[in-house]
């Protein structure tokens, strides 16, 4: 892909899309090297907006950012649809930056109660 982003909404932050992280690990474990993953997340969404002080971290420019850690492992990941693809590699969020100041980690929202998720998704969701 020429960008990545989440599409996130109501109905995919609980599940298949989570965050950016899941979403730029499953490019990872689909072949794509982390520092394109970056670069699709970062320096080409900015290009595409003509916004030359956005997704760089030159002198000067915003301070935004946000920091991962990549992991090795066993993942299960899920499409939209909710199929199941193993991988082998995540990114987890670590810290994140808003105007050069430390964002507070924050407990996830929850589901808006008139957000109906499918089936496939309640499944998935459910505690083990």
């Amino acid at each position: 892909p020429d960008v990545i982003s989440t599409d996130i909404h109501q109905t995919s932050i609980q599940g298949p899309m989570y965050d950016m992280p899941t979403t730029l690990s499953k490019f990872l474990n689909l072949g794509m090297s982390l520092p394109d993953v970056i670069e699709r997340a970062t320096s080409r969404p900015a290009a595409a907006m003509r916004r030359p002080d956005l997704g760089t971290l030159k002198l000067g420019s915003v301070a935004d950012i946000a920091l991962f850690r990549l992991e090795a492992g066993d993942y299960t990941f899920h499409d939209i649809h909710m199929s199941p693809r193993q991988g082998s590699q995540r990114l987890t969020s670590t810290q994140t930056l808003i105007d050069g100041e430390v964002l507070p980690r924050l407990p996830e929202p929850p589901l808006a109660p008139w957000a109906v998720l499918p089936e496939s998704q309640r499944l998935v969701l459910q505690p083990v």
